[in-house]
C-alpha cells in the first residue's frame, strides 16, 4: 500500500544517514542531538504515515512509503486502523519498526 510521511530537509538528512525511517520522538529531541544518552533524553521511536499527503506544517519533504499493514502484526509492528466506525477512515497510523529506504521514494 501506499501511504505518505512528511518531514523536515534536516530529519531527512538524517533519516538518510541512518538508512532508514524510523522516527525518533521524545522530550528535548531534534537531529543535531541524536546520540544523546542522558536521562532527560529517553527517545523513543515510531512512524507516522499517512494514506494522503500531510499538510506542510509538517515539513518541506513529502515521502511516498511502501509499506503493508498485517492484520496480525496490529499493536507490535503498526497501528492501522483496518476497520473503522462508518463515516471514519484511517487518516494517520504509526508503524512501531524501520522501513527500509528501499520502500520509501522522496517526491
Amino acid at each position: 500500500m501506499t501511504f505518505y510521511h512528511r518531514t523536515r530537509s534536516e530529519r531527512w538528512e538524517a533519516i538518510q544517514e541512518e538508512g532508514v525511517l524510523w522516527g525518533v520522538h521524545g522530550w528535548d529531541w531534534d537531529v543535531s542531538n541524536k546520540n544523546k544518552t542522558t536521562d532527560k533524553w529517553k527517545p523513543y521511536r515510531y512512524t507516522y504515515l499517512a494514506p494522503e499527503i500531510p499538510d506542510d506544517s509538517y515539513g518541506d519533504v513529502i515521502l511516498e512509503v511502501q509499506y503493508e499493514p498485517l492484520r496480525e502484526d496490529f499493536g507490535t509492528k503498526h497501528n492501522y486502523g483496518f476497520d473503522p466506525p462508518p463515516g471514519q477512515h484511517c487518516w494517520q497510523f504509526s508503524v512501531f519498526e524501520p522501513i527500509s529506504l528501499s520502500c520509501v521514494r522522496r517526491i
